[in-house]
């Protein structure tokens, strides 16, 4: 039987790019601020190798290049700001 959990992950700033290593198949819920932190929730079972995600947040207007390479993830407030949380893929 599988073991899932929801684990969180702290995102950089704004419009920086965030490498994470979470367990493959992760499967991300949620996006949002808390404690003054941007943070992503995702359905994890942990036993799994991890895999490594690449996250950029965007503000609201920004330019985003490479559009064919992200996957939207979510919006969430962060103090006056709202940003796009977008997981870069690696696709050729």
């Amino acid at each position: 039987m599988k073991t899932m959990k929801v684990y969180k992950y702290h995102l950089g700033n704004r419009e920086q790019q965030t490498v994470l290593m979470m367990p493959k198949n992760a499967e991300i819920l949620s996006v949002g601020e808390q404690g003054g932190f941007i943070c992503i929730w995702a359905l994890v079972e942990p036993t799994l190798p991890d895999k490594e995600r690449t996250f950029v947040m965007y503000g609201t207007g920004r330019l985003i290049e490479e559009i064919n390479k992200l996957t939207f993830i979510g919006t969430g407030p962060d103090s006056f700001f709202c940003f796009a949380c977008i997981r870069k893929d690696i696709k050729q």
